[in-house]
């Protein structure tokens, strides 16, 4: 089934539903999204802490200088 299919099937299921119970279908759905960006983030976390010492040196090479190019407002 598709994700479009899927989508018209949730849809059509919340519709017997009361008011309250379709909210804890979207509270639901919110949490969700946000359980995917924090394990993206965490993701992202854990692949930057296990760099080795040479990658880290590539990167500083890489972006030498990019405060002066990419100046924070605040900084």
């Amino acid at each position: 089934m598709s994700k479009s299919e899927l989508q018209n099937e949730i849809v059509k299921a919340t519709e017997e539903l009361p008011e309250s119970l379709v909210k804890e279908i979207l509270d639901f759905a919110e949490f969700l999204i946000n359980k995917q960006a924090k394990t993206s983030n965490e993701q992202i976390r854990l692949e930057l802490h296990s760099l080795s010492q040479s990658e880290i040196s590539h990167l500083d090479e890489e972006f030498t200088g990019y405060k002066l190019t990419y100046p924070k407002i605040n900084d």
